[in-house]
């Protein structure tokens, strides 16, 4: 089951959650699922995750 709780596309940093799933690729993961942790931080998204 997927669930998603992302106020990154909830209007909290005003993106979609397709987005998100573009940066998470571009950062190396497989997907939201591999990321237990996404930030916004000055403009810059830090993403905490599992294996890459």
């Amino acid at each position: 089951m997927r669930t998603t709780n992302l106020g990154i596309y909830s209007g909290v940093v005003d993106k979609s959650e397709a987005w998100f799933e573009r940066e998470v690729k571009a950062a190396g993961y497989n997907g939201i699922n591999y990321v237990f942790l996404g930030e916004c931080v000055d403009g810059q998204l830090r993403l905490n995750g599992y294996s890459k």
